[in-house]
């Protein structure tokens, strides 16, 4: 589940993200530690129009650093990789312009 909000006035504009992801159960059903909870990770994004044809954007993901819920039967790290944020809090610079 992903929810979104943002707003933008004049030059500046900021997004917020909500990134839910539901409880899993693992391939040992009947084992209690094969349940994993859901776990939400939360994302921002701060813009800066510069002109009509440029603009610059700083980006945090996952800015709570969450850590993953451990998994007692994953087959990598105690983590299911393929489904919860393991790198932890990243920081994006992006910018682009048009001509």
């Amino acid at each position: 589940t992903l929810v979104s909000a943002g707003v933008e006035t004049g030059r500046l504009g900021v997004a917020l993200f909500a990134n839910r992801r539901g409880r899993v159960v693992t391939d040992r059903l009947g084992i209690p530690e094969a349940t994993i909870p859901a776990t939400t990770y939360f994302d921002a994004a701060f813009r800066v129009n510069l002109s009509d044809h440029a603009w610059v954007q700083f980006g945090i993901e996952n800015f709570t650093d969450r850590t993953p819920p451990i998994a007692a039967f994953a087959n990598v790290g105690n983590v299911y990789a393929e489904h919860y944020d393991v790198v932890g809090r990243r920081y994006a610079l992006n910018a682009r312009t048009s001509f």
